[in-house]
């Protein structure tokens, strides 16, 4: 459909990934029907028309940035970062996930966090992007008068919540991107990885598979995370480009991408090569094995031999021939063997709880990513899935840069109008103390009695939205809370917390307990001082005081959770919140 907009506007969807990243973006016109196009061109790569960056960045002593992307991979970049000691910064981006095992993931360059290489990261890309369209237009005037109206898609993966979002939200601004006020906030949408791929294979899927289908999972194979999510069109219709979709299970992740493949292989290689003259082409092989071997591996009858040294190198006994390695399909087997098992039992657990939740049978996946291009991982899938009844499909069109692509259609066209409540949010709310509740006759000596005279229990939680919950687009959830004070100038200023509960109660009670099952994942500071001052007097067996009622409402209809809280001025309602 044209666009309707009345100014030109341009979207760039950033896809960062573990090992390599893109940029979709597509230059909204009035009355022109929007395109969706790709970066294909970045500086240091050796042949263009790749639509992907490798994810590095080098850093000297002082933490300045040296190098990024395929510049980085360079051989005089690398020799002179040898010989000026920088640090190289790869898959930095599982670093941004606390609750992430780090043990086999390269340590961040000292005096850096993950934050800040992200940061450094979104700069040199959206530059990149600027260049190329500068470039692709013929000067910078089209660019310089579209820079204010342009809006920011970034991608992430499924278990990435409010924390780390919250980081990319950072680096955006920090990058100079777009600016830390109210329309730079508004031009930042972030979106689940796995969201994106859903919109990216509706698009592709040929209209000879769409018959039948009503009920799918995509499996999006990455660098580092291998990302599941599962949907069913809306009012039992089935699936087109013009079907609307419901969540049916909990989006989730499994580390098990690409690299862990790498890392496998490199460990076999120490191992093999320990106390050897070739110790010290470790890197090199092991590079090389990512760039070729891993890509063509199908099957155990294969053998590769792999490029690292010199062509009058051989050694029988270790497999070196001409100064290859030669590595045979069964040893290469047990490289890809643990992510295969990490990734059936993930996409079990997946399909069993989207069944389960919506009593719906998942009829089909679908396998996207740079990992997905793997023959051996997809026949592995797919011979799994055969057992189920279940189809695998592999999207011919663009499968290692389905995230940038959903994401743009994404925002032009959002498919997902219902999605599920990852967890149980809510907020500070004592209870009164109810005589006839075994739970409150034990929590007794915890009770306090109220300016009013009431008697209420501390460390109470109110729930507003239960884990599992489907949300629709454009609806709130709230609950009612109430503040009090002897003093009116006390209840100027009101804070109020959004807890989330992680554990295994849908509908907890108390924050006193399972303590390291609970994360404020938001505060809100509120000006009710207007308000304030118009608070009639109130009775209660203390004396005189004061009570202001709010509303804490939630709004899961986007990707991300917002905030507010509502109260009553003057006649008219009040809103504020994230």
């Amino acid at each position: 459909m044209p666009y309707k907009g009345k100014k030109r506007k341009l979207i760039l969807a950033i896809d960062i990934g573990t090992t390599y990243s893109g940029v979709s973006f597509c230059l909204l016109e009035p009355g022109l029907v929007p395109e969706i196009s790709f970066v294909t061109r970045y500086p240091g790569q050796l042949h263009g028309g790749d639509g992907k960056v490798q994810s590095f960045v080098f850093y000297d002593r002082d933490g300045n940035v040296k190098a990024a992307g395929a510049e980085a991979t360079q051989d005089e970049v690398e020799r002179e970062a040898e010989d000026n000691s920088w640090m190289l910064a790869e898959w930095w981006k599982l670093h941004l996930q606390e609750s992430c095992h780090l043990e086999s993931i390269p340590p961040l360059p000292p005096h850096k966090n993950p934050l800040e290489i992200l940061t450094d990261f979104i700069r040199y890309i959206y530059s990149c992007a600027k260049n190329y369209l500068i470039e692709l237009w013929g000067d910078s005037t089209s660019w310089d008068s579209i820079e204010d109206a342009i809006e920011i898609v970034l991608t992430h993966p499924n278990s990435w919540e409010d924390a780390v979002q919250q980081q990319l939200r950072q680096a955006i601004v920090r990058a100079g991107v777009l600016p830390d006020d109210q329309d730079g906030h508004s031009r930042t949408h972030l979106l689940t990885e796995g969201e994106a791929c859903l919109h990216h294979c509706i698009k592709n899927l040929p209209i000879k598979l769409r018959a039948d289908l009503k009920n799918v999972v995509i499996a999006d194979a990455g660098g580092g995370t291998v990302d599941f999510s599962s949907y069913t069109t809306a009012r039992g219709g089935k699936i087109s480009p013009t079907a609307r979709f419901r969540e049916v299970a909990i989006p989730k992740s499994v580390l098990a991408g690409s690299i862990h493949v790498t890392k496998a292989f490199e460990k076999y290689v120490r191992k093999h090569l320990a106390g050897t003259r070739y110790e010290g082409g470790i890197d090199r092989v092991t590079r090389e094995f990512d760039k070729t071997a891993k890509l063509r591996f199908r099957d155990n009858s294969q053998t590769f031999y792999i490029n690292f040294a010199s062509t009058t190198d051989d050694d029988e006994t270790l497999g070196i021939s001409r100064g290859q390695l030669k590595v045979s399909g069964a040893v290469a087997e047990n490289f890809f063997a643990p992510a295969l098992a990490l990734v059936i039992d993930a996409l079990d657990s997946q399909i069993d709880e989207a069944q389960a939740l919506s009593d719906k049978v998942i009829q089909a996946v679908f396998l996207v990513g740079g990992f997905a291009g793997n023959e051996w991982l997809y026949t592995g899938i797919k011979s799994h899935l055969e057992q189920k009844g279940i189809d695998l499909f592999r999207p011919d069109s663009h499968t290692n840069k389905a995230t940038p692509h959903g994401a743009l259609i994404y925002y032009l066209d959002n498919f997902v109008t219902g999605r599920l409540a990852r967890w149980t949010y809510g907020t500070d709310c004592d209870p009164i103390y109810n005589r006839e509740d075994p739970e409150h006759q034990k929590r007794k000596n915890s009770s306090y009695e109220d300016l009013s005279g009431h008697l209420y229990l501390k460390h109470g939680f109110g729930v507003i939205l239960p884990q599992f919950t489907r949300v629709e687009h454009n609806k709130l959830f709230s609950c009612s809370v109430v503040r009090e004070n002897k003093r009116r100038e006390a209840l100027e200023i009101i804070t109020v917390r959004i807890l989330a509960y992680r554990g295994g109660e849908q509908y907890p009670r108390w924050t006193d307990v399972e303590h390291d099952k609970w994360r404020v994942v938001g505060k809100i500071e509120v000006d009710t001082s207007t308000v304030a001052k118009t608070l009639r007097p109130l009775r209660g067996p203390f004396g005189t005081y004061f009570e202001i009622e709010l509303n804490v409402m939630l709004d899961f209809s986007l990707t991300e959770l917002k905030a507010f809280v509502q109260w009553e001025e003057k006649g008219k309602l009040k809103r504020h919140g994230s």
